[in-house]
């Protein structure tokens, strides 16, 4: 009686023991095959498209950030398949959207599964178009299994084991390529067939010509030996125009190479002729700054309300006002030095009287278009487009101050760019 019983218990907890081996719910499972869809993405794309303009335009920017969304202790967070679908628009990422085709199909498998086992070897790959995806499995088997305190695998699947969905993968993967191959030798065989277009138009376009010129070839010489009444030097002189002929129509052959010829010296004049252009302009400009130099030299002449006007807004004096320095050292909005010497100078100092004074642009449209941050910054008010301006104009002149040794502006310049 006690045998008997000690066996009833033994079957008892085998029983047991075999029904607390739960399946998920056919929810969680999909709900897992999208996080491995968007690991396995993320994976392949870095190693596919690396070093593409894919990675930094449109990778790093929309795809990734949703991809990244996928994560284990909130499975509501997981972009569905249709979301990740759409991260691929038609002719963005062909082989990335095949590969989420692949994986996606795993939910189909849901019923066939009889334990968790079964289900997360279904989201195993080994890769995708010559793309190793074996270590990315693998951490995905460990992280799901961490985290739903599923039994850890011991026992390495060998290579003769694969299971089918894996075959299938290989398989898969092989026609792709295959695929891709057959569809870059069809655009190859398109081009081919257009460029023996194109040889043989040039070569209908030939034998054209030559039609042509030896037709009115033809023409010439029969009008000039239409008639009979010909004398020696009329003779010689139509001779010499047919040779002269002959020799033009002959010079025809090397029509092509004189006219690549005629380009390549064209170019280079146009390339020499640019050079001296821009390096008289540059003279010009600088000769103009020169030119300013010694303009600003000259006493300045001025009516009497001029004059009582300008005392009257710095409360200097008139000699103050024909004292022109430059200003150098820009830091900010402040100035550190104050020079006799325009040499380096991109604003000038007018107007002072030891505390205050005003400023106004000193430099050309080179200066303001290659330095334009530096000069203008924090100092002035710039109106217009400075790449396309020819003039740049000080439409209003800024107000400085003497503070601790410094010049600071206190209202900037208004500068108009034409």
């Amino acid at each position: 009686m006690k045998k008997h019983l000690f066996i009833f218990g033994v079957i008892v907890s085998c029983s047991l023991s075999v029904f607390t081996q739960n399946k998920m719910d056919k929810a969680t499972f999909e709900k897992l095959v999208d996080y491995a869809n968007c690991q396995y993405l993320m994976a392949f794309i870095e190693k596919n498209d690396a070093g593409k303009d894919y990675i930094k335009n449109t990778y790093e920017k929309t795809v990734k950030p949703e991809l990244q969304k996928a994560v284990l202790n909130d499975l509501s967070n997981v972009p569905t398949f249709g979301k990740i679908k759409n991260l691929f628009p038609k002719g963005s990422n062909e082989s990335a959207l095949q590969l989420a085709n692949r994986i996606n199909d795993r939910k189909s498998k849901y019923n066939e599964s009889p334990d968790n086992n079964t289900l997360l070897e279904l989201l195993k790959t080994k890769g995708w178009n010559n793309v190793d995806l074996e270590a990315t499995a693998q951490n995905i088997q460990n992280r799901i299994r961490t985290e739903f305190n599923f039994e850890q695998e011991q026992i390495l699947e060998p290579e003769s084991s694969k299971t089918a969905s894996t075959q299938v993968d290989e398989l898969q993967a092989q026609i792709a390529e295959l695929q891709q191959q057959y569809n870059n030798l069809k655009n190859d065989s398109k081009i081919l067939d257009i460029q023996r277009s194109i040889k043989n138009l040039r070569l209908l376009i030939i034998i054209l010509i030559f039609i042509i010129v030896g037709y009115l070839f033809l023409i010439i010489v029969g009008h000039l030996f239409s008639k009979n009444n010909f004398n020696s030097k009329t003779d010689k002189s139509r001779w010499k125009f047919i040779k002269k002929i002959c020799g033009r129509i002959s010079n025809k052959t090397d029509a092509n190479s004189n006219v690549r010829a005629f380009e390549v010296e064209f170019q280079n004049l146009k390339n020499n002729f640019n050079a001296e252009l821009q390096s008289s302009k540059n003279e010009f400009e600088l000769k103009l700054k020169n030119l300013r130099n010694e303009f600003d030299k000259f006493p300045k002449k001025t009516n009497e309300f001029q004059q009582k006007s300008d005392m009257d807004e710095l409360g200097g004096t008139n000699s103050a006002y024909e004292n022109v320095k430059y200003l150098k050292g820009k830091n900010g909005n402040e100035f550190s030095r104050v020079e006799d010497s325009p040499d380096g100078a991109y604003w000038r100092m007018l107007k002072s009287n030891g505390e205050t004074a005003q400023i106004e642009f000193y430099g050309t449209t080179e200066d303001a278009r290659s330095k334009f941050n530096g000069i203008f910054d924090n100092v002035s008010e710039t109106i217009g487009d400075i790449q396309n301006a020819k003039i740049v104009k000080t439409i209003g002149r800024g107000i400085i101050k003497l503070v601790d040794n410094k010049w600071k502006v206190t209202t900037p310049a208004k500068i108009k760019f034409e």
